[in-house]
């Protein structure tokens, strides 16, 4: 069975990024120039050997799971900095900025084990937020830090649920 590609426009609408999951197209579309292909297993940090402790289908979990065989290495979904100048990947286990046009990677930000990250987005001053079944982060990317979001939530175990609402 074939996934469809999800499709998500930079804000200033010169670039198409098309999330194939285990790559990224970014086609300058009003150009016609071919698309820059960004491999998710070559932008993806090495760690596909490690274990990932996530539940299977039946919810238990299995500490000897590798992320390579839950494929986390695939790009869940794609961000855009309002300048169009930077692109997350979210990964299920972490996310990676990458540098517009040079696709250099900037940041990237680690998750835990006990969680699968789902979907990213970048504030006005160049910070990006992140969420999925786990704690949420904030990374700011001017500093090169990351701390739980919001920052509150530090003193609790699963501070913001799937859907972003705070528990």
């Amino acid at each position: 069975a074939s996934t469809a590609p999800s499709l998500s426009f930079s804000p200033d609408g010169a670039l198409l990024a098309i999330n194939w999951y285990d790559h990224v197209s970014v086609w300058k579309w009003k150009t016609t120039k071919s698309p820059t292909d960004i491999s998710a297993s070559d932008t993806h940090t090495p760690t596909l050997h490690k274990n990932s402790n996530l539940s299977d289908s039946s919810g238990e979990a299995s500490p000897t799971q590798k992320a390579q065989s839950t494929a986390l290495y695939r790009v869940t979904s794609l961000a855009w900095s309002q300048d169009s100048h930077l692109l997350a990947l979210v990964y299920g286990d972490e996310v990676n900025v990458l540098e517009l046009p040079s696709m250099r990677k900037k940041f990237t930000v680690v998750g835990s084990k006990d969680g699968v990250y789902l979907a990213a987005i970048f504030t006005l001053d160049q910070r990006l937020i992140i969420g999925g079944t786990g704690q949420a982060m904030r990374a700011d990317l001017l500093r090169g830090t990351t701390e739980p979001f919001p920052p509150s939530a530090a003193n609790f175990v699963n501070a913001v649920d799937s859907t972003g609402r705070c528990v």
